[in-house]
Protein backbone atom coordinates (compact mmCIF):
# COMPACT_ATOMS: atom_id res chain seq x y z
CA UNK A 1 0.00 0.00 0.00
CA UNK A 2 1.71 3.36 -0.98
CA UNK A 3 2.19 6.43 1.75
CA UNK A 4 0.79 9.50 1.88
CA UNK A 5 2.29 11.85 0.35
CA UNK A 6 0.88 14.76 1.06
CA UNK A 7 3.19 15.24 3.60
CA UNK A 8 6.42 14.34 1.56
CA UNK A 9 9.61 14.20 2.51
CA UNK A 10 8.07 13.33 5.87
CA UNK A 11 5.88 9.91 6.99
CA UNK A 12 4.61 10.32 10.24
CA UNK A 13 3.69 7.48 12.71
CA UNK A 14 2.19 7.04 16.04
CA UNK A 15 4.25 3.68 16.72
CA UNK A 16 5.94 1.48 14.76
CA UNK A 17 8.61 -1.66 15.45
CA UNK A 18 11.25 0.26 13.55
CA UNK A 19 11.65 3.33 11.19
CA UNK A 20 14.42 1.75 9.42
CA UNK A 21 12.21 -1.36 8.94
CA UNK A 22 9.80 0.62 7.83
CA UNK A 23 11.76 2.56 4.78
CA UNK A 24 13.65 -0.49 4.24
CA UNK A 25 10.04 -2.04 3.04
CA UNK A 26 9.43 0.56 1.10
CA UNK A 27 12.47 0.26 -0.73
CA UNK A 28 12.12 -3.12 -1.40
CA UNK A 29 8.40 -2.51 -2.49
CA UNK A 30 8.97 0.29 -5.12
CA UNK A 31 7.33 2.99 -3.18
CA UNK A 32 10.76 4.86 -1.90
CA UNK A 33 11.25 8.49 -2.79
CA UNK A 34 14.97 9.13 -2.53
CA UNK A 35 15.23 11.59 1.38
CA UNK A 36 11.76 10.37 2.33
CA UNK A 37 11.91 10.61 6.21
CA UNK A 38 10.07 8.40 8.05
CA UNK A 39 10.19 9.41 11.89
CA UNK A 40 7.83 7.59 14.47
CA UNK A 41 6.60 8.95 18.49
CA UNK A 42 7.37 5.25 19.52
CA UNK A 43 9.40 3.24 18.20
CA UNK A 44 9.36 -0.17 19.77
CA UNK A 45 12.07 -2.73 18.23
CA UNK A 46 14.61 0.52 17.08
CA UNK A 47 18.24 -1.51 15.83
CA UNK A 48 20.98 -0.56 17.57
CA UNK A 49 24.74 -1.12 16.81
CA UNK A 50 26.17 -4.67 17.24
CA UNK A 51 22.64 -6.10 17.15
CA UNK A 52 20.81 -4.67 19.79
CA UNK A 53 17.82 -2.89 20.49
CA UNK A 54 17.77 1.53 20.66
CA UNK A 55 15.50 1.54 23.71
CA UNK A 56 13.78 4.80 23.70
CA UNK A 57 10.98 6.37 25.83
CA UNK A 58 7.64 7.06 23.95
CA UNK A 59 6.91 10.17 23.25
CA UNK A 60 9.98 11.78 24.13
CA UNK A 61 12.94 11.41 21.59
CA UNK A 62 13.45 11.25 18.01
CA UNK A 63 13.88 8.30 16.07
CA UNK A 64 13.32 8.24 12.20
CA UNK A 65 15.02 6.74 9.14
CA UNK A 66 15.81 8.78 5.67
CA UNK A 67 15.64 6.89 2.47
CA UNK A 68 18.64 8.34 0.18
CA UNK A 69 19.79 7.06 -3.12
CA UNK A 70 23.07 7.65 -3.52
CA UNK A 71 24.77 9.11 -6.86
CA UNK A 72 27.72 6.84 -7.68
CA UNK A 73 28.64 5.75 -4.65
CA UNK A 74 31.02 2.88 -4.62
CA UNK A 75 30.94 0.19 -1.89
CA UNK A 76 34.58 1.20 -0.75
CA UNK A 77 33.64 4.51 0.15
CA UNK A 78 30.47 3.26 2.23
CA UNK A 79 31.80 4.83 5.31
CA UNK A 80 31.89 8.53 3.76
CA UNK A 81 27.98 7.65 4.08
CA UNK A 82 28.25 7.28 7.91
CA UNK A 83 30.51 10.04 8.34
CA UNK A 84 28.42 12.75 6.52
CA UNK A 85 25.38 11.51 9.08
CA UNK A 86 27.45 11.55 11.85
CA UNK A 87 28.14 15.19 11.06
CA UNK A 88 24.70 15.56 10.42
CA UNK A 89 23.90 14.77 13.57
CA UNK A 90 26.45 16.09 15.01
CA UNK A 91 25.32 19.65 14.08
CA UNK A 92 21.72 19.35 14.82
CA UNK A 93 22.99 18.51 18.68
CA UNK A 94 25.15 21.07 18.95
CA UNK A 95 22.39 24.02 18.46
CA UNK A 96 21.80 22.70 22.22
CA UNK A 97 24.36 20.78 23.78
CA UNK A 98 28.18 21.64 24.57
CA UNK A 99 31.08 18.99 23.93
CA UNK A 100 29.51 17.26 21.26
CA UNK A 101 31.88 14.65 19.53
CA UNK A 102 31.83 11.42 17.73
CA UNK A 103 32.48 8.17 19.11
CA UNK A 104 33.80 5.87 16.69
CA UNK A 105 32.39 4.45 14.41
CA UNK A 106 28.64 6.49 14.74
CA UNK A 107 27.56 6.82 18.03
CA UNK A 108 26.94 10.77 19.31
CA UNK A 109 28.50 11.90 22.66
CA UNK A 110 27.13 15.00 24.87
CA UNK A 111 29.96 15.67 27.20
CA UNK A 112 31.40 12.09 26.86
CA UNK A 113 28.00 10.42 27.85
CA UNK A 114 26.56 8.70 24.93
CA UNK A 115 23.11 10.85 22.98
CA UNK A 116 23.11 9.04 20.02
CA UNK A 117 23.22 6.64 17.48
CA UNK A 118 23.01 5.88 13.96
CA UNK A 119 22.89 2.61 11.81
CA UNK A 120 22.39 2.52 8.01
CA UNK A 121 21.57 -0.26 6.12
CA UNK A 122 22.72 -0.47 2.38
CA UNK A 123 21.23 -2.28 -1.08
CA UNK A 124 24.26 -2.91 -3.34
CA UNK A 125 23.92 -3.68 -6.86
CA UNK A 126 27.34 -5.07 -8.37
CA UNK A 127 29.17 -2.96 -5.88
CA UNK A 128 27.65 0.10 -6.04
CA UNK A 129 25.17 1.67 -3.47
CA UNK A 130 21.79 1.69 -4.87
CA UNK A 131 19.83 2.50 -1.79
CA UNK A 132 20.86 3.42 1.86
CA UNK A 133 18.02 3.89 4.54
CA UNK A 134 19.93 5.76 7.42
CA UNK A 135 18.55 5.71 10.59
CA UNK A 136 19.07 8.29 13.85
CA UNK A 137 18.36 7.97 17.41
CA UNK A 138 18.53 10.61 19.28
CA UNK A 139 17.78 11.26 22.88
CA UNK A 140 15.70 14.59 23.56
CA UNK A 141 13.49 15.11 26.15
CA UNK A 142 13.60 11.68 27.94
CA UNK A 143 15.49 12.02 31.84
CA UNK A 144 16.11 8.67 32.97
CA UNK A 145 17.29 5.92 31.59
CA UNK A 146 17.43 1.78 32.88
CA UNK A 147 20.23 1.16 34.93
CA UNK A 148 21.89 -1.67 32.63
CA UNK A 149 22.13 1.26 30.08
CA UNK A 150 25.29 3.17 31.46
CA UNK A 151 27.11 6.52 30.37
CA UNK A 152 23.83 7.63 28.89
CA UNK A 153 22.46 11.25 27.97
CA UNK A 154 20.36 13.69 26.78
CA UNK A 155 19.19 16.96 25.12
CA UNK A 156 17.55 17.62 28.29
CA UNK A 157 20.15 16.23 30.31
CA UNK A 158 22.60 17.84 29.05
CA UNK A 159 20.86 21.55 28.70
CA UNK A 160 17.84 21.40 30.66
CA UNK A 161 15.64 22.57 27.11
CA UNK A 162 12.97 20.71 26.12
CA UNK A 163 12.77 19.95 22.35
CA UNK A 164 9.69 19.93 20.80
CA UNK A 165 10.22 16.57 18.73
CA UNK A 166 8.33 17.53 15.12
CA UNK A 167 10.45 20.55 14.72
CA UNK A 168 13.78 19.04 15.57
CA UNK A 169 12.87 16.32 13.09
CA UNK A 170 12.86 18.71 10.45
CA UNK A 171 15.99 20.37 11.73
CA UNK A 172 18.03 17.21 11.63
CA UNK A 173 16.85 16.70 8.08
CA UNK A 174 17.92 19.77 6.70
CA UNK A 175 21.36 19.23 8.23
CA UNK A 176 20.95 15.90 6.73
CA UNK A 177 20.14 16.18 3.60
CA UNK A 178 22.95 19.61 3.65
CA UNK A 179 26.00 16.72 4.41
CA UNK A 180 24.10 14.18 2.01
CA UNK A 181 24.52 16.85 -0.73
CA UNK A 182 28.24 17.20 0.04
CA UNK A 183 28.59 13.37 0.00
CA UNK A 184 26.80 12.95 -3.68
CA UNK A 185 29.44 15.52 -4.73
CA UNK A 186 32.34 13.53 -3.50
CA UNK A 187 33.45 15.94 -0.90
CA UNK A 188 35.65 13.30 0.73
CA UNK A 189 38.54 15.07 1.60
CA UNK A 190 36.66 17.64 3.49
CA UNK A 191 34.63 14.83 4.83
CA UNK A 192 36.78 13.24 6.39
CA UNK A 193 38.79 15.23 8.05
CA UNK A 194 35.64 17.07 9.61
CA UNK A 195 34.86 13.64 11.14
CA UNK A 196 38.58 13.48 13.01
CA UNK A 197 38.11 16.62 13.86
CA UNK A 198 35.20 15.61 15.61
CA UNK A 199 36.19 12.27 16.60
CA UNK A 200 36.02 11.71 20.35
CA UNK A 201 39.17 10.33 21.92
CA UNK A 202 41.71 11.49 19.06
CA UNK A 203 45.13 11.31 20.00
CA UNK A 204 44.46 10.33 23.68
CA UNK A 205 45.09 7.02 25.90
CA UNK A 206 41.82 5.30 26.05
CA UNK A 207 40.73 1.90 27.10
CA UNK A 208 39.84 -0.68 24.62
CA UNK A 209 38.72 -4.43 24.39
CA UNK A 210 39.64 -6.36 21.38
CA UNK A 211 38.75 -10.40 21.20
CA UNK A 212 42.28 -10.79 23.00
CA UNK A 213 41.02 -8.84 26.53
CA UNK A 214 41.04 -5.18 27.11
CA UNK A 215 43.89 -2.85 26.52
CA UNK A 216 45.21 1.27 26.68
CA UNK A 217 45.89 2.93 23.66
CA UNK A 218 45.76 5.83 21.47
CA UNK A 219 43.70 6.70 18.53
CA UNK A 220 45.75 8.02 15.80
CA UNK A 221 42.84 8.10 13.08
CA UNK A 222 40.25 6.34 10.97
CA UNK A 223 40.76 5.46 7.20
CA UNK A 224 38.93 6.14 4.41
CA UNK A 225 37.45 2.54 4.62
CA UNK A 226 36.14 2.94 8.34
CA UNK A 227 38.99 1.12 10.16
CA UNK A 228 40.52 2.93 13.20
CA UNK A 229 44.07 3.15 13.95
CA UNK A 230 44.96 2.65 17.06
CA UNK A 231 48.83 2.51 18.95
CA UNK A 232 48.57 0.29 21.94
CA UNK A 233 50.97 1.18 25.18
CA UNK A 234 53.54 -1.03 24.15
CA UNK A 235 53.62 1.00 20.57
CA UNK A 236 52.01 -1.26 18.93
CA UNK A 237 50.05 -0.31 15.99
CA UNK A 238 46.70 -2.07 15.08
CA UNK A 239 43.91 -1.64 12.63
CA UNK A 240 40.59 -2.70 13.95
CA UNK A 241 36.90 -3.20 11.63
CA UNK A 242 33.87 -2.28 13.16
CA UNK A 243 33.23 -5.05 15.76
CA UNK A 244 36.71 -5.80 16.24
CA UNK A 245 37.24 -3.55 19.09
CA UNK A 246 35.24 -1.54 21.77
CA UNK A 247 35.72 1.13 23.18
CA UNK A 248 35.11 1.69 26.86
CA UNK A 249 34.28 4.82 28.68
Amino acid sequence: MSPDQQFFPFIKLDVIDSTNNYAMNLVKDGWAKNLACIWALDQNMGKGQRGNIWQSEAGKNLTCSIIFFPDSLNAGNSFYLSMAACLAAKKFLESSCMDVKIKWPNDLLVSGKKAGGILIENILEKQIIRSSVIGIGINLNQREFPPDIPNVSSVFINSGKISDIEQSVHSLYSEMTGYLKKLDMKHYDELRQSYLQSLFGLDLQLNFRDSNGEFEGTILGVEETGEILIKTKAEQQRRYSFKEVEMII
